[in-house]
């Protein structure tokens, strides 16, 4: 009777070989090498023994078949830790890591912004909390917990913002966000309504706020530009065209960094820099040359609106809001109760005269560098004498 298998001392050690016993086609059968080597010959003899035991009651399996399996249960193994591990992170952790990547991605104010309602209000609540445990009541408790509306409009978007990051992470198990509450970023203000100026308001601030600004005025009445973007502005942002007129690029905003430090940045649209042209009217033009003469240095990147004359220094928007404020008293404007006056009045008055002017939705929508119709909606023209000049255009056309 053959010998089953066979045994081959190598070294130190013992190799086991034998005939594959699935091998169906002609021919010698290939031989199968045991997956390890044995010390003793003895050991390698019990070996082939089992595996002859195995063959005969049907229960051998090849080599490769076993190490198929086993990698199978191991990667199972593992999806299951993972599964756990991305299941178990807290709030707390999760959110370190959310601040610190978003350290280099957001601009210093957001961060700080960020960081300050974690660490005030969001993580000694909610931090120890799963993030796959956190529920909408849960949520909801917490945010009926916070003592003003606007720590509740700012921390329910910080919390916002986590959670939807975290759920496109494939580092967390949380597959759809608990933060879901109607209205919660949003903050009921308490000021009251913005003042609706006038352009007699307009001339009269103009006329009595300090000197080093009264260009800013005009510039903010006509063009609409946010405050922060205007007090960004370098000269060489006015441009003439062919036609002869003047338009301002509108490419930076002023912004807080680290310890109020102000610094620039570039306006972003879809992750890209976005430009935009604002044209202005003569009065504007005369008033800004003037302006660049007397305040601004003569170097094409000088700051148009410096702190002090000549400055390469950029004047921050709470000063010139102090300032904005002295002279709307000087200058005797009347404001109703609960009635307030800032510089983005002088936006809204800009819109809505751009819009009574005629201008389309889309005309206001780049102008004013608004990303949804909804925002420029609310400056059309929709009165009785616009009625009539449409109605008469339109007969004008059929003629």
């Amino acid at each position: 009777m053959p010998t089953f298998g066979e045994i081959e001392k190598r070294g130190k050690t013992y190799r086991v070989r034998y005939r594959d016993p699935s091998y169906s086609l002609p021919g010698p059968k290939p031989r199968i090498t045991a997956p390890v080597r044995f010390r003793t010959k003895n050991e390698a003899q019990i070996y082939l023994a089992n595996i002859q035991t195995q063959i005969a009651t049907g229960t051998w399996q090849h080599p490769r078949e076993i190490a198929a399996q086993q990698a199978t249960q191991q990667a199972q193994a593992e999806i299951t830790q993972l599964t756990e591990l991305r299941q178990s992170i807290t709030l707390a952790q999760y959110a370190k890591t959310w601040l610190e990547q978003g350290k280099t991605q957001w601009a210093p104010a957001t961060y700080r912004r960020r960081k300050s309602n974690l660490n005030a209000h969001i993580l000694p609540a909610l931090g120890a909390s799963r993030l796959t445990d956190l529920t909408q009541n849960q949520i909801l408790a917490w945010y009926n917990s916070l003592p003003t509306d606007g720590v509740k409009a700012n921390c329910y978007k910080t919390l916002r913002a986590l959670a939807a990051c975290a759920v496109g992470d494939s580092e967390t198990a949380l597959e759809v966000s608990p933060v879901r509450i109607r209205g919660g970023g949003k903050e009921r203000k308490v000021r009251g309504e913005r003042h609706l100026l006038t352009w007699g308001e307009v001339e009269k601030i103009a006329e009595v706020i300090r000197p080093q600004v009264r260009a800013l005025v005009f510039l903010v009445a006509d063009s609409g530009l946010r405050i922060n973007e205007a007090l960004a502005l370098q000269r060489n942002d006015f441009v003439t065209d062919a036609q002869g007129m003047t338009y301002v690029r509108v490419r930076r905003a002023l912004t807080r960094m680290e310890a109020g430090v102000i610094g620039v940045k570039e306006l972003k649209s879809a992750d890209r820099v976005s430009e935009r042209r604002v044209y202005l009217t003569d009065r504007t033009v005369q008033e800004m040359r003037a302006h660049l003469d007397m305040y601004a240095g003569d170097r094409a990147h000088a700051v148009v609106f410096p702190r002090t004359r000549y400055a390469g220094n950029y004047c921050a928007s709470q000063v010139v809001g102090r300032w904005l404020a002295q002279a709307a008293r000087e200058a005797g404007i009347s404001l109703r109760v609960g009635e307030y006056l800032g510089w983005h009045a002088f936006r809204h008055f800009s819109a809505t005269m751009y819009g009574q002017a005629g201008a389309s939705v889309a005309a206001l929508m780049q102008r004013y560098g608004w990303a949804t119709p909804a925002q420029a909606m609310a400056y059309q023209r929709a009165d009785a004498e616009y009625d009539r000049m449409l109605t008469q255009r339109m007969e004008q056309l059929r003629q």
